[in-house]
């Protein structure tokens, strides 16, 4: 979802095929091996397997200042201090509680209330600011977003019960958002032998 919001926003055109990972086309297994979404296949030559890769590339095609910070250090920092912190701690705490049968070590509520640590966080960035920089949305944004949403999808009504008004404000920001709306378009499943 990053990958394909960076991709709007940097107005980069790419042929949109969509995939059944139950059903993983031979064409993508030779391209992608590791048989995982997003990958992207840049001019039949070089292929980005990793949504943070595809957010990278897409912003060093098309700059986006505004986007990326570009002009401040400190908060360009900010912005590579937060994503590695979403990717590198928090995903892997969103997965074991949204994939309880693949860590069955611990129960659900365990798994939730690691990851609510980096919710917290956002939830006191956001006091002072509409978005997780500053009052502009930026590359973090997008890049904390998707794993956001799916935290809150897992278990909706006790996302919905808990005092966190600051993070729900700014994910309804985006979630309501014409970006947002745009990505989601369902696209029909790829076929191999058409065009």
């Amino acid at each position: 979802m990053r990958a394909r919001m960076a991709l709007a926003i940097t107005n980069i055109a790419v042929e949109h095929r969509e995939v059944s990972l139950k059903n993983k086309p031979s064409a993508m297994m030779v391209v992608s091996p590791k048989g995982t979404v997003p990958v992207l296949v840049i001019n039949d030559q070089t292929v980005l397997e990793e949504s943070r890769d595809i957010v990278d590339w897409a912003f060093t095609q098309s700059p986006q200042p505004d986007w990326t910070r570009s002009d401040s250090i400190p908060k360009t920092a900010d912005i590579a201090d937060l994503i590695k912190e979403c990717d590198d701690d928090f995903k892997p705490r969103l997965d074991q509680y949204k994939y309880l049968d693949r860590s069955p070590r611990h129960n659900q509520e365990y798994y939730r209330n690691r990851a609510m640590n980096f919710i917290e966080k956002l939830d006191r960035r956001l006091t002072s600011a509409q978005f997780l920089i500053d009052d502009r949305a930026s590359v973090a944004d997008i890049c904390v977003m998707p794993f956001i949403r799916q935290f809150a999808g897992v278990d909706s009504d006790w996302f919905n019960s808990v005092h966190l008004q600051h993070v729900k404000r700014w994910l309804h920001i985006w979630l309501d958002s014409d970006l947002f709306q745009s990505i989601m378009q369902k696209h029909p499943l790829w076929q191999p032998d058409a065009r």
